[in-house]
């Protein structure tokens, strides 16, 4: 469950869980459920939902494909961009808030 403020969105729950099934450089495919504002998501991954922010623009309903990049204090996760053969991480960095 995620409750917005004027300047943040905070995410009740624990992502333990999800910490647990997840490993460091290991791909995983999610999908943007709803589009919040400035670069904030749903995020479905492993059966989770989870608010979400980034630097790249996501649409509602997209699929993604994401690295696990770090698992704590946050989990990070690179985003690779359909039909991309590389990708900058600098670019396309997202993460899980909680």
């Amino acid at each position: 469950m995620a409750w917005r403020d004027d300047t943040y969105w905070v995410v009740s729950g624990n992502l333990e869980p999800l910490r647990q099934r997840l490993q460091i450089g290991e791909q995983v495919e999610g999908r943007i459920i709803k589009v919040l504002s400035n670069r904030r998501y749903i995020l479905r991954v492993g059966g989770f939902n989870f608010c979400m922010e980034s630097n790249y623009l996501f649409q509602e309903l997209q699929s993604v494909v994401l690295m696990v990049k770090r698992l704590y204090p946050l989990i990070e996760f690179f985003y690779y961009p359909p039909r991309k053969t590389s990708f900058d991480p600098l670019n396309y960095h997202c993460n899980l808030i909680a």
